[in-house]
């Protein structure tokens, strides 16, 4: 009886942990040294194309910020340049993030590390539009989780294209 009850402890235990960890946002991006994806524009999406995956970082609609965890999510490129990810983060609610060539740092390949298996995820750095009055723009890091690995190739090159070859890794 007592391996029964301690068992249920420790199974309630686990998963409070696991809950409690994503609702503090618990995760942690592993660079790939060794994972470099080659620049081939004719791999990159067309002007509107919307590419799903998983959005993680802060996302902003006027002047609500919210960090969110593998929220569902679609980008997508303007053709001037401008860079979309628009997250769901309510049942059809919806937040978004900026980016272009000016303001994107830089890209890397890696892993989100969260539940039970790691994510093949893009790391994307670049400087905030958005910003409170009076503050400085800062470098903002989110990251993008997919599904399938050609879905990951057509972002990449999509975004690739406004990175000089040294910030693409």
């Amino acid at each position: 009886m007592w391996l029964i009850g301690g068992t249920a402890v420790f199974l309630l235990w686990v998963y409070f942990s696991y809950w409690r960890a994503k609702k503090a946002g618990y995760s942690k991006f592993v660079p790939d040294e060794t994972g470099q994806i080659s620049p081939d524009n004719s791999a990159a999406l067309a002007p509107y194309q919307r590419e799903s995956l998983w959005a993680t970082g802060v996302y902003h609609v006027t002047a609500f910020n919210k960090f969110l965890l593998l929220r569902p999510a679609e980008y997508w490129q303007v053709p001037l340049g401008g860079h979309v990810v628009m997250v769901e983060h309510k049942r059809e609610k919806y937040l978004y993030q900026f980016f272009n060539a000016h303001t994107l740092q830089a890209m890397q390949k890696g892993w989100l590390i969260f539940g039970l298996r790691p994510l093949e995820t893009l790391a994307v750095t670049f400087v905030s539009a958005w910003v409170e009055d009076g503050k400085t723009p800062e470098a903002r890091t989110i990251y993008f989780s997919f599904a399938d690995v050609s879905a990951q190739t057509a972002v990449w090159h999509t975004i690739a294209k406004d990175l000089p070859l040294d910030r693409a890794a």
